[in-house]
């Protein structure tokens, strides 16, 4: 049975000691709305990218993990050392290129809980 994103938004993951929440998002934006890409998290394929969609990723081993963001012409790529019973949020951009001309520039940065939450509220779980 698959949740209802509502349902997963409320659920406030009681006992993080066991694993950690990694929130990846994509705010809605009117430049590059068409562009789509592929997010990745250790060279698996987690998602697809679309204009204001997110992903929940429960993590269950701690360490170091590279997350990308991939298109046709185009990566970007952050690290982020995984520790349990922690929250992270990821806000995936897309850019238009002048030094890319075939395809979009696309960006990852690791943003603080209250800003992250803030902005994943406000995007559509994707999946």
């Amino acid at each position: 049975m698959i949740a209802n994103p509502a349902t997963i938004r409320k659920n406030h993951f009681r006992d993080t000691s066991q694993y950690a929440i990694i929130y990846i998002y994509r705010p809605k934006k009117v430049i590059g709305f068409a562009a789509v890409y592929q997010i990745y998290l250790d060279n698996i394929l987690a998602g697809t990218m679309k204009n204001n969609t997110g992903y929940i990723f429960k993590v269950l081993r701690e360490g170091k993990y590279e997350i990308q963001s991939r298109a046709p012409n185009a990566k970007a790529s952050l690290r982020v050392e995984i520790k349990f019973g922690q929250k992270y949020y990821v806000r995936s951009t897309v850019y238009p290129s002048l030094k890319n001309m075939w395809g979009p520039t696309l960006d990852l940065k690791e943003v603080k809980e209250d800003k992250g939450e803030e902005d994943f509220a406000e995007v559509d779980l994707g999946g």
